[in-house]
């Protein structure tokens, strides 16, 4: 018989303080712009925690996409984004050029090219409102530290968990989570664990 992995211990499962960072999480070269992009919106890890949603494209019919707003994640005992909040998410329609023109503002200030809105696009939406566009005072993209994210929780459920000394050997590590002191992979392909 194979030997199975051992599994995560229940503790690792529970939502810490530590709020997402997603200028950490993003692929290399695009961490420093989402770093810049939320010092520049003054978008805090306490303004995440407080008064930003993340906000996914889940549906694309026509010309109008539904985004479901979640609760900014913490992070679990593991460094995976828990979504274990208190909020219940929001499903909201949207014509789907509005939502491209409030991204392509910001991807504009970043020197990003503008591109379709595509399924699975993650957004950090600050907001009273989310049902109301015209409530969103900041609409940063954040769709790549999202895939990384959830790459990164898909390889640890595979591998299992790795201690603190693997981590910062391959380089997975963040102990920080201040946007100025940004450490993404070296090389996503080595992002065995969940260790953040």
């Amino acid at each position: 018989m194979v030997e199975q992995r051992k599994p995560a211990e229940p503790d690792s499962f529970q939502r810490t303080a530590r709020v997402w960072n997603p200028a950490a999480y993003a692929p290399e070269g695009v961490g420093p712009k989402v770093a810049t992009a939320m010092k520049r919106t003054k978008l805090t890890l306490d303004v995440l925690a407080k008064t930003t949603w993340y906000a996914a494209v889940d549906e694309l019919v026509g010309d109008h996409g539904k985004l479901v707003f979640s609760e900014w994640p913490h992070l679990d005992a593991a460094g995976r984004l828990s979504f274990d909040g208190d909020v219940d998410d929001v499903g909201c329609w949207f014509h789907i050029v509005d939502v491209r023109h409030r991204v392509d503002v910001d991807r504009a200030t970043n020197k990003d090219d503008s591109r379709p809105i595509r399924i699975g696009d993650v957004f950090a939406i600050q907001t009273d409102d989310p049902a109301s566009i015209d409530a969103w005072v900041v609409t940063l993209d954040i769709s790549g530290a999202a895939r990384r994210a959830a790459k990164m929780a898909a390889f640890a459920a595979r591998t299992g968990p790795i201690d603190v000394e693997t981590a910062q050997r391959l380089d997975v590590g963040h102990e920080d989570d201040d946007p100025d002191l940004i450490a993404p992979p070296t090389d996503p392909g080595r992002s065995a664990g969940p260790v953040i």
